[in-house]
This record gives C-alpha cells, sequence and structure tokens, in this order.
C-alpha cells in the first residue's frame, strides 16, 4: 500500500491522464511555465522559440508512462507534438509538472527523431 504525502498528487500518472493534467496546466496562466538553462540551450539551438514549446505542452500527447525525477515524489514526462514553427518536425519536450507548486519546469527538449 502507498502512503500518501503532503505532495502526493497520484503520480505517476498514465500516459492519457498525464496529457491530460500538463496540457491543463500549460494552458493555466497562473501557472509557473519554467525552463532548466539546458532546455533554454536546446530550444535556441534548434532554432525554435519559447511559443512552439508552449504549444507542444498544450496541444501534444504523452506516449509513455512518467520517469522518476530527481525531485522525491515527482515524476517526469515526455509530451510530443509539431510546433507551428519547426518545419513540420516533431519535438519531444521532458517537463516536471508539480500541481503542488503550482508549475511545470522544462528539462529539456529535442527532435522527436533524436529520442
Amino acid at each position: 500500500m502507498r502512503l500518501k504525502h503532503a505532495r502526493d498528487n497520484g503520480q505517476p500518472w498514465l500516459p492519457s491522464k498525464a496529457t491530460d493534467r500538463i496540457r491543463r496546466m500549460a494552458a493555466d496562466r497562473q501557472r509557473d511555465v519554467s525552463f532548466t538553462k539546458h532546455a533554454s540551450e536546446r530550444i535556441a539551438e534548434r532554432s525554435l522559440i519559447m511559443s512552439d514549446v508552449l504549444w507542444v505542452l498544450r496541444t501534444g500527447f504523452v506516449h509513455d508512462p512518467g520517469k522518476e525525477s530527481t525531485v522525491n515524489e515527482l515524476y517526469k514526462y515526455g509530451i510530443e507534438g509539431i510546433p507551428p514553427n519547426s518545419l513540420a518536425r516533431a519535438i519531444k519536450i521532458i517537463v516536471v509538472p508539480d500541481e503542488v507548486r503550482n508549475q511545470v519546469k522544462i528539462i529539456t527538449v529535442m527532435w522527436k527523431s533524436q529520442s
């Protein structure tokens, strides 16, 4: 039996639930969407813009179960989609959603063909 913690939000989520939760969190203007330095560098390296990443967060799909992150009780998910400015290339964004802190942290952004 799994013990409940103050941060417990039912994670890890199944892919369909992760898709729904991440999309909802990204669409909520009250949520804090933050980027690691690594993610910002990968976005620039791939000639993407922040709105491309937000587009995929709001419209993309999670296909795999979450994996444990380095933050206790939080999980990371890969959400995939094709942003408007990518010349029809799909990207995959690794995110750590935290409903308790009201934030989504973007860890990295990669071309789907490289994942």
